[in-house]
């Protein structure tokens, strides 16, 4: 399946957050233009032209143009190349070069098709001791999806309130709402009382977990592993195929997104899957 970031509702997303979408002929480019400059990022395309991608950022006079890869065995094109030559010969003849990723290089992933009590299988002991735990302590959730103004702005505050305490500035607080908008009525909140709440989007066949957060009471209620495990069994009722849990902290690079090893073992304690992406991008500079 196409990747949420090339389709038309993340579009709308980026378009909110001051982001055109330029059409390529294999996917989407998002731009933003710095007066007579910009800047290009295309996000985990199914296979991108590599000189269609350069003529656009000479044409836009980009200033860093980036690609981040869907696997190491990426479809490459270019035009004036015989079909045959490698990846790097075609990467090399465009001037793109590999550089840290943009985005994260390890996703954590839920089989939904599975039934009910394989999934409990599946969470270590750990987790499954956390939700015997969350079960008796009579957690009541909402899930908001329509009339939704009120419910994410409250979110938004609380999701902001709780990075601020953590020392997570990675999003601010215009992206919380532009995306669930963007996404809605392929969007979700799901709440305890203000002790535990997250936020989701779906695409195609894919539940996505994007944003949560968990006050300390929260914590000591194991409202967290409740309110995913059951996002997890409304994904699965409602038919989904898979749930994207989002980023895990990538061993493959020791160095970058540290500070997720915790909620990376709350995700795996879940079970499921993991799908590893490049531990590059490409990216080239000034206009050439």
């Amino acid at each position: 399946n196409m990747d949420y970031r090339q389709s038309a509702e993340y579009g709308r997303y980026m378009q909110s957050l001051g982001w055109e979408t330029e059409k390529l002929s294999t996917c989407r480019a998002y731009v933003k233009h710095l007066g007579p400059v910009s800047l290009i990022k295309i996000q985990r395309p199914d296979s991108v032209d590599l000189e269609e991608a350069r003529d656009l950022h000479n044409k836009l006079h980009s200033i860093h143009t980036r690609i981040d890869l869907l696997n190491d065995n990426h479809k490459f094109k270019c035009q004036n190349s015989n079909d045959k030559s490698n990846s790097n010969v075609k990467i090399q003849m465009t001037n793109f070069r590999q550089s840290s990723p943009h985005l994260p290089s390890l996703q954590h992933f839920i089989d939904l098709t599975k039934t009910e009590a394989d999934l409990l299988k599946d969470m270590n002991y750990e987790r499954r001791r956390s939700l015997e735990k969350s079960l008796k302590n009579n957690l009541s959730i909402e899930v908001v999806q329509k009339d939704y103004d009120e419910p994410l702005k409250q979110f938004t505050e609380f999701w902001q309130k709780e990075a601020k305490r953590r020392g997570d500035w990675f999003y601010n607080t215009r992206e919380v709402p532009a995306i669930f908008k963007a996404f809605s009525p392929n969007a979700y909140i799901f709440n305890i009382n203000s002790k535990s709440s997250a936020l989701f989007i779906s695409y195609q066949d894919t539940f996505i977990y994007l944003f949560a957060a968990t006050t300390d009471e929260g914590r000591q209620l194991y409202a967290s592993t409740y309110l995913l495990w059951q996002a997890i069994l409304f994904a699965k009722k409602m038919g989904f195929a898979k749930m994207d849990m989002g980023s895990l902290y990538d061993p493959r690079l020791p160095n970058q997104w540290q500070s997720w090893k915790g909620f990376s073992h709350f995700k795996r304690g879940f079970g499921g899957y993991e799908v590893e992406y490049p531990t590059y991008c490409l990216k080239v500079g000034l206009p050439i």
